[in-house]
């Protein structure tokens, strides 16, 4: 047994949740006697070898469709060598905090496929593993996990365990850019939904040809946008910082400090200015942190808002954090607003505010047919209202892509679903906008390189966006052919409420079925036909696919069919593979788990392809 007190922590992050909690087991550790290292998994071999360690806490997220954090991927690929023993890791203990989000389907899969490969290498687990859910608040299983860990982990380390509570803190540090980020050009916009829709659909194009990157058909790209200068002037004024935040300061980590992680934010310039943090560096949408409400508590100052911030960050208040806080989803600005005693200094939102992530959209567009440019598609995102502290308000990323091209639509454009370029625009001084964009990795939703594979898409709503991509990808490619019998049949499953108000992109869809680029266009409506549940009218894409499961079956099982699923992971995904699921248990005339054994190989298999969200 080890004598020796230290361990050393090892983290994985995407979005800097696990970064956090990470940060947190380190800060804690030196109050319950122990010394610990803190790496990121990508430094591997550069700071630690994981062969030569004895004792080591993983905190891991999964991105994607189960995927490990980009910062792991260099360790995982060392780590399933197939050379390697059954006893390479014979030496070492381990305890593992997986994040995952039970929305997505493969909940919390890369921890647990690391912690498999672990056990495959002759680690030993000290620590029961934790999977801690983002769906309904990662501290209802990360705060006991770490209260627990220190037992154990002193057991191994052979120290007498010490059961004193510990402060708090937590970094708020967040990795840079993964990849280049470069300026693209608004080069044209459209609604493609009614006025009266319940949804405001935009789709705008971008001209990359500057850019550097090119994309594929299927894939998606990142958009930085700023917070919301309406909302930052308004959390500077309630905090009275007014006649500061214009003024440069330089950041320093102040002298003294206990805290181990301490350091300056790479996301933060030097020198800075309050408002450019809060406009373009801090996200003041993140919900708050339950760590956040214990500091806010210090700088509160009427006991009746002190005694209920202790209860939204205490234990016993999970459930009220919940209803209060997480699914509302709680803004800076209506949390100082629900308690308007507080003032916390400027540094606290330093340490707290995570960074602001660009955010995602697939593309709808194909460089065969618009090389240099891109097509993305995105609702308006709206919040509706909440107790007394907020009265409605819309998306940080879609509501500032909508003022950016606002003027560009008009009632008549809207009516003939057309383009207007931001060139005829009168009322901007200047004819071009430029937006802050990057590439992602994309790598599986992509058309198989075999023409001849048959295709089936399900893209309700605007998860029918790459789909668009692929189309016009596919269309080209028949145009350039000398024989068209070497293209595969392409189905799409699309579904929104109304047939006349949110139909996307119906004209392109009806032209693909006539130039026989799309084979079939199995279209539900779920509003059109009041709420009376029949097959022979579908309201959702599952009931056509339902409708159409024998020959499903066929082109998945028998012609090697590759199907792609974009759209809502908390609903529309879970429901479309539950289906599937059904249909192969039909199809087959086998039991549910065997059917869903076989939808898990062709996921293995990426025959089964998802890109959501929530």
């Amino acid at each position: 047994m080890p004598v020796d007190n230290s361990f050393t922590i090892l983290y994985a992050s995407q979005t800097g949740q696990a970064k956090a909690i990470a940060d947190e087991i380190h800060e804690k550790s030196a109050s319950n006697g122990l010394n610990s290292k803190l790496f990121c998994l990508s430094l591997t071999e550069k700071k630690f070898m994981l062969e030569k360690e004895s004792a080591v806490v993983f905190v891991v997220s999964t991105t994607g469709e189960g995927d490990p954090p980009d910062t792991m991927l260099k360790f995982f690929r060392r780590l399933k060598k197939k050379t390697l023993p059954g006893n390479h890791l014979k030496d070492l203990q381990y305890g593992l905090l997986a994040l995952g989000d039970s929305n997505y389907t493969n909940f919390c899969v890369n921890g647990k496929n690391l912690d498999r490969r672990l056990n495959e290498l002759g680690a030993k687990k000290f620590y029961d593993t934790g999977h801690a859910d983002d769906a309904v608040g990662l501290e209802l299983v990360v705060e006991p996990w770490i209260d627990g860990l220190w037992g154990p982990l002193k057991d191994i380390l052979g120290k007498t365990p010490d059961f004193s509570t510990v402060p708090h803190q937590a970094g708020a540090s967040f990795p840079g850019a993964a990849s280049p980020i470069t300026m693209a050009t608004i080069v044209g916009a459209r609604r493609l939904t009614a006025d009266d829709a319940m949804k405001k659909a935009l789709e705008i194009t971008l001209d990359i040809s500057q850019s550097g990157w090119e994309y594929e058909a299927g894939n998606s790209f990142n958009i930085y946008c700023p917070n919301d200068e309406g909302e930052v002037d308004a959390i500077i004024e309630r905090l009275g910082l007014t006649s500061m935040a214009q003024v440069p300061y330089d950041i320093q980590v102040m002298s003294g400090t206990k805290k181990k992680t301490a350091s300056i934010p790479n996301y933060i310039p030097q020198p800075y200015t309050i408002k450019e943090s809060l406009l373009t560096c801090l996200d003041i949408r993140m919900v708050p942190r339950k760590a956040f409400l214990r500091t806010l508590v210090e700088f509160t100052h009427d006991n009746n808002e002190q005694r209920r911030l202790q209860e939204l960050c205490s234990k016993q208040g999970a459930d009220e954090y919940c209803r209060f806080v997480r699914e509302p989803s709680l803004s800076l600005l209506e949390l100082l607003t629900a308690f308007p005693s507080c003032f916390p200094p400027f540094e606290r939102l330093l340490e707290h505010l995570p960074r602001l992530s660009p955010r995602p959209y697939s593309i709808s567009s194909s460089p065969l047919e618009k090389p240099g440019q891109l097509n993305f598609v995105f609702n308006v995102v709206k919040f509706g209202e909440f107790e007394d502290i907020r009265k409605s308000r819309k998306g940080v990323c879609t509501s500032w892509l909508e003022g950016l091209t606002g003027s560009m639509i008009t009632e008549e454009g809207n009516k003939a679903n057309g383009i207007l370029k931001i060139s005829e625009l009168s009322i901007l001084s200047s004819p071009y906008v430029q937006v802050p964009v990057s590439a992602r990795s994309n790598s599986d939703f992509k058309l198989p390189p075999d023409s001849r594979i048959p295709v089936i898409m399900i893209g309700p709503g605007t998860g029918v966006a790459p789909f668009i991509g692929f189309l016009h990808h596919r269309r080209k490619q028949m145009e350039l052919a000398e024989d068209l019998t070497g293209f595969g049949e392409m189905w799409l499953f699309f579904g929104c409420r109304h047939r006349e108000k949110d139909f996307l992109y119906q004209k392109e869809l009806e032209s693909f079925v006539e130039t026989g680029t799309l084979s079939r266009l199995f279209t539900s409506f779920s509003r059109d036909q009041g709420f009376t549940v029949s097959l022979s009218t579908p309201r959702y894409v599952q009931d056509n696919l339902k409708l159409q499961g024998d020959k499903i079956a066929d082109l998945v099982l028998n012609d090697g069919a590759v199907v792609y699923v974009c759209g809502d992971a908390k609903n529309m995904a879970s429901n479309v593979f539950e289906c599937f699921c059904e249909i192969i248990e039909k199809h087959l005339c086998v039991g549910k788990m065997e059917a869903i054994k076989e939808m898990t190989r062709l996921r293995k298999e990426r025959k089964y392809r998802e890109d959501v969200w929530t």
